[in-house]
């Protein structure tokens, strides 16, 4: 059953669950279509212009642009919420120069694209995620010997 706290939602107020215990079956308001999929399924019904889930005739316009709306903040606040910083080991107490700084950019793009995101990092990743240009270099340096303890 679908609390309060998760009907504030706009499309609540257009659309019904078909039955109180299924939260994934909706029915639609205006054309009375069943979609399965949740509530978002039913948000792409309403709006059209989705591969998965077939547009309603009957949503007025001023219906289709408040989802619209709301469907983009939401995508906005996600891709804030998603977003790598930049994370600089010296910050964390490691006074190794080779590790310098980790830095990685988020590659999704404003376009649309379907690209997948990359992995969010955090502070610890730095500790044990290589910089990938010591690695290159380390590679390029040791030829592929192994250094021994006397070395040292």
């Amino acid at each position: 059953m679908a609390d309060e706290s998760s009907k504030k939602d706009p499309a609540w107020k257009y659309g019904r669950l078909q039955n109180e215990q299924d939260i994934n079956t909706f029915v639609c308001g205006f054309c009375l279509k069943v979609t399965k999929g949740g509530v978002y399924r039913l948000k792409q019904h309403l709006v059209g212009g989705y591969r998965n889930a077939i547009a309603c005739k009957k949503c007025p316009d001023h219906v289709k642009e408040e989802i619209r709306d709301y469907m983009s903040k939401k995508k906005e606040i996600k891709e804030q919420r998603n977003l790598i910083v930049d994370i600089d080991v010296q910050d964390y107490g490691m006074e190794d120069e080779d590790e310098g700084s980790i830095s990685v950019n988020n590659r999704a793009t404003s376009s649309g694209s379907s690209l997948k995101k990359p992995r969010q990092k955090g502070p610890m990743d730095a500790f044990f995620t290589p910089n990938p240009e010591s690695v290159v270099q380390n590679r390029k340096n040791d030829k592929g010997k192994q250094t021994s303890l006397n070395a040292a």
